[in-house]
């Protein structure tokens, strides 16, 4: 099979909507957020075009939590219809002899790969709840808001997802 051109895509396009999509089905949450646009735990907002919205944070309502982090740095891989290879020329040096194939099996393929994956999460979780129901009847809290209560802060970051098979 020959290999195939591939992007990155940053703009809301057909594949980035797939991937966001079955990435969400892959690890139960969405990888909403750009790199430049960064979230904190306690945020809340909307989701508009695939992306989180911030509107606020648990500090603005004046609610406290604490904070969990799991130090241990798991690596996450996940893909859908993408295949990579190696393969290194008999005769050449080990720098120039080594090249990397990339097979896409269908269109919107897409590749995540994250090293030093630590979580942290809102760790008095039943508190908050309890402090957001308040804010509700209080009318402070919008019904369509939806609350940070856990991230996943990773120290290497791969994307890759295909514009066309």
């Amino acid at each position: 099979m020959k290999s195939r051109r591939f992007c990155i895509v940053s703009s809301m396009t057909d594949s980035y909507r797939y991937y966001l999509k079955e990435l969400k089905s892959e690890l139960g949450f969405y990888p909403a957020w750009l790199p430049t646009s960064p979230l904190e735990l306690g945020a809340f907002g909307v989701f508009k075009d695939g992306f989180f919205q911030r509107q606020g944070s648990l500090t603005d309502l004046k609610i406290g939590f604490t904070e969990k982090v799991d130090p241990t740095g798991n690596p996450i891989l996940k893909r859908r219809g993408m295949r990579f290879g190696a393969r290194a020329a008999v005769n050449a040096t080990p720098l120039e002899g080594v090249c990397v194939e990339v097979h896409t099996d269908r269109e919107h393929a897409w590749l995540f790969a994250a090293q030093g994956v630590r979580t942290s999460q809102i760790d008095d979780i039943y508190a908050v709840k309890h402090a957001v129901d308040e804010s509700y009847r209080a009318r402070c809290w919008r019904k369509d808001w939806l609350l940070v209560t856990a991230l996943h802060r990773v120290d290497v970051l791969n994307v890759v997802v295909a514009s066309a098979r």
